[in-house]
């Protein structure tokens, strides 16, 4: 389940569908806060379950916490729990106890990760 706020935005009703800047996201997986987002600019498609973000887009993941994910653009495939990240991704992992950096990395064109299985993969 995606919830998001914007400062602005279209919503076009039939399809549950939409544009909207300014937008902060949160994700939710089994019933808990998967990851929460922050983006310029979104478009997501509730019939599809795509949430495709640009301009400067930020992942921090909650659950478990401690992953920060910042890339140009990305593309959120919600129902196949897997994101990919384009263009001057970085990211790092904190230990969520301690703050400790476990690890980080970047700069990547693409990085893809699979929310369910909490794995990152560098093509």
């Amino acid at each position: 389940m995606l919830e998001l706020e914007a400062v602005s935005g279209q919503v076009e009703q039939r399809s549950q569908s939409g544009s909207f800047q300014g937008a902060e996201a949160r994700v939710y997986s089994k019933g808990q806060l998967a990851a929460r987002m922050e983006a310029p600019h979104v478009e997501a498609t509730a019939e599809k379950k795509v949430v495709r973000a640009w301009g400067g887009v930020t992942v921090l993941g909650e659950n478990p916490r401690g992953l920060r994910v910042d890339a140009d653009r990305l593309e959120w495939y919600l129902q196949a729990n897997r994101i990919v990240a384009y263009g001057r991704v970085r990211f790092i992992q904190r230990n969520a106890e301690t703050n400790r950096v476990v690890a980080e990395g970047g700069v990547f064109e693409r990085v893809t990760i699979d929310t369910e299985r909490q794995r990152l993969t560098i093509p």
